[in-house]
């Protein structure tokens, strides 16, 4: 059951995630994302992960959820680098 809600999380953080866009939320992105990372990490570590697959369902929402998770890691890297752009740019001038 635990596994169950532990993957329910991660799906449910990853579409928060999605919806987070603005740059003023870029802090907010990196403590989401490290705590879905923390998550992730948890629920992989399971050793229950190999012995009793998820329910299909489940499943496929984990599958998904590492994809989003890819995604949104590199969208944060852009966005960080956008923002010390900006930083270094103002502060030279």
């Amino acid at each position: 059951m635990e596994k169950i809600n532990l993957a329910k999380k991660i799906c449910k953080t990853l579409y928060g995630l999605r919806f987070r866009t603005h740059s003023d939320r870029v802090v907010k992105n990196a403590e989401t994302f490290s705590s879905l990372v923390d998550d992730y990490s948890k629920f992989m570590a399971d050793p229950i992960f190999n012995n009793k697959p998820l329910p299909p369902v489940y499943a496929k929402q984990v599958a998904e959820a590492v994809k989003l998770c890819d995604k949104a890691h590199y969208n944060l890297m852009k966005r960080f680098q956008r923002l010390a752009v900006c930083f270094f740019t103002k502060s030279i001038v």
